[in-house]
């Protein structure tokens, strides 16, 4: 693997770095082994580092034992040994373990801020108790590198066969890989069939890497050292390169580019790089520092909230890669290729794509903020209910489960755009004088959605009718005209009391009233500014003709008393 290789060229041993490994526990006091953190998870635990047999002990100094005995044992000496026992049923020398056991060592191993694990062990067949815990583990960051059995080709072992692992077969000197080693295509349907996640390829092949397995000298308990081979040497193998990778790169890196690092730099028998491969340490090293990060967040384009569940993606030439937005709308790519231009485009159900371009420099990062609009929209006209005349300086907006969207005043009406497709809006209207209203639309398609509002004024106006001598007026026709000059006639003519109401638009406006009837003169009266309830009273003279124009002096005294209506009843 290179690895004297990569600690001269790059200056690190591990330091920083810190592998799990879950075994049969560890000699804590052997002279090359240094244990950072230890649990039991055995029955009888033991507060300190003991080895239930020697397989534990083998497998921590691959991956980070020193060279007391005058030659190196492990591929990450500096990096931190957590160990935790898991394989504590021990019979005859030989130890076995209880997934209940593993889960719980997995969890123990991310709470203790791990950058690796190693399982060296695994059950015949394909047996899914462990995948929870390893995509949890990988989730937080934490890669889980497991030997993928000793049974031959077209044979595995559980968890290595797993997709969330990373999977270990051996290579000896040579470079061959040896007949125990385990390896096959898995046919993910017929092997897992429901039980496996929708995010599995349709068919994948193990083991992941290779790594030395063949012949490997290693710390034994009582301060020893023993050779032994198996798939179980080369896991803690890849898993010191991980720590090594990790240890030369200046930021954590997750699981995914943990295994990226390897995979893509790992080398085949036909010197080709990529796939299940052996592991050249310094080109993955080299891979994982030559990197590049993409972040940012998607909104909305017009209420500016963060859209969760966004797909983003990021494009240069035959690169691609895909993420979606987290519930506060960001995004990241790590590992991208640094100083090159990639396209970004996020994409939402409902919403009109948006994209930008961004490069980021090496082991530096770029923020790119993309905001995707709604592709639907919703045109509304406002008009007086009674008169039928355009309402000007009104207010429509359509709230939905992603927030509230207003419009804004057009020639024709009012448009809001913006409004993100398939979904169920209330849509409200109202404006200065009137009683707002508001119905459920549903936003479909991309076609705009044409709504009216008839709206109704909010201010009750009462016109009374009596002659000069205070007897009421009955019948008498009410004509309103508002300040735009539409007139309407009220459908009621007044009643035996003299009265007649209506609505009209309190925004304090003043509006013109006339009455008329059968003998006596008709009259006009400008009211005050309305804005709450108001009364109006018009006092009429007899007229042979009912066709003379009003007298100035009644006309004037009305003028007042119309003034101190409004005064006294308009509503504060």
């Amino acid at each position: 693997m290179d690895v004297p290789e990569a600690w001269e060229t790059y200056g690190t041993r591990g330091e920083g770095a810190s592998v799990a490994v879950l075994d049969s526990g560890v000699d804590g006091d052997h002279p090359d082994l240094e244990v950072d953190e230890w649990k039991d998870f055995g029955a009888d635990p033991s507060s300190e580092p003991i080895a239930y047999d020697d397989h534990g002990t083998h497998v921590s100094g691959l991956v980070a034992g020193g060279n007391e005995s005058g030659a190196a044992i492990g591929v990450a000496p500096g990096a931190d040994l957590y160990h935790g026992a898991v394989m504590t049923d021990c019979s005859d020398g030989d130890c076995v373990g209880y997934e209940r056991d593993i889960i719980a060592g997995l969890e123990w191993a991310v709470e203790s801020g791990a950058d690796v694990v190693v399982l060296s062990l695994g059950v015949d067949g394909y047996d899914t108790g462990l995948l929870d815990a390893i995509r949890n583990a990988n989730v937080a960051g934490t890669p889980v590198v497991s030997s993928i059995g000793n049974q031959g080709a077209e044979t595995s072992t559980s968890p290595g066969n797993l997709h969330d692992t990373t999977s270990v077969g051996a290579v000896g000197r040579s470079g061959t890989v040896p007949e125990f080693s385990s390896s096959e295509v898995i046919e993910t349907d017929a092997t897992w069939g429901e039980t496996a996640p929708e995010r599995w390829p349709g068919s994948y092949a193990v083991p992941t890497l290779v790594a030395p397995g063949v012949d490997v000298t290693s710390t034994a308990p009582g301060g020893g050292y023993e050779v032994k081979s198996g798939t179980s040497m080369a896991a803690p193998a890849a898993a010191g390169a991980m720590a090594l990778v990790q240890s030369a790169t200046d930021r954590p890196l997750d699981a995914a580019e943990l295994e990226a690092a390897l995979t893509e730099t790992a080398v085949d028998a036909d010197g080709e790089r990529g796939g299940n491969g052996i592991v050249d340490v310094p080109a993955a090293i080299e891979r994982a520092g030559t990197h590049a990060t993409l972040e940012g967040t998607v909104v909305d384009d017009v209420i500016g909230e963060p859209l969760e569940d966004t797909t983003v993606t990021a494009t240069a030439g035959d690169d691609g890669h895909e993420t979606t937005t987290d519930d506060d709308g960001r995004f990241e790519f790590e590992g991208l290729e640094a100083n090159r231009e990639y396209e970004l485009v996020a994409e939402r159900s409902g919403y009109e794509p948006s994209s930008a371009t961004a490069s980021a420099p090496t082991d530096g990062s770029a923020a790119v903020d993309l905001s995707l609009a709604g592709s639907g929209t919703i045109d509304v006209a406002l008009e007086d209910g009674r008169i039928g005349t355009a309402i000007d300086g009104g207010t429509v907006a359509a709230t939905g489960p992603t927030g509230s969207y207003p419009g804004e005043r057009t020639a024709d009406g009012y448009r809001i755009d913006g409004v993100p497709v398939g979904n169920e809006y209330v849509l409200e209207a109202d404006a200065p004088g009137y009683v707002g209203r508001e119905r459920t639309v549903v936003v479909s398609d991309s076609e705009p959605r044409a709504e009216l509002f008839e709206l109704v004024g909010d201010s009750p106006l009462e016109v009374v009718v009596e002659a000069e001598d205070g007897t009421p007026v009955e019948n008498a026709t009410v004509v309103v005209e508002s300040p735009s000059g539409a007139t309407i006639e009220l459908p009621e003519r007044t009643a035996a009391d003299g009265t007649v109401a209506t609505t009209v638009a309190g925004a304090g406006d003043r509006y013109t009233v006339a009455v008329s009837g059968p003998g006596f003169d008709r009259v006009v009266v400008e009211t005050g500014p309305i804005e709450g309830e108001t009364v109006e009273t018009l006092v009429v003279s007899s007229s042979e003709s009912g066709s003379r124009a009003p007298n100035p002096a009644v006309l004037a005294a009305i003028g007042a008393l119309v003034a101190v209506g409004v005064a006294r009843l308009a509503r504060s």
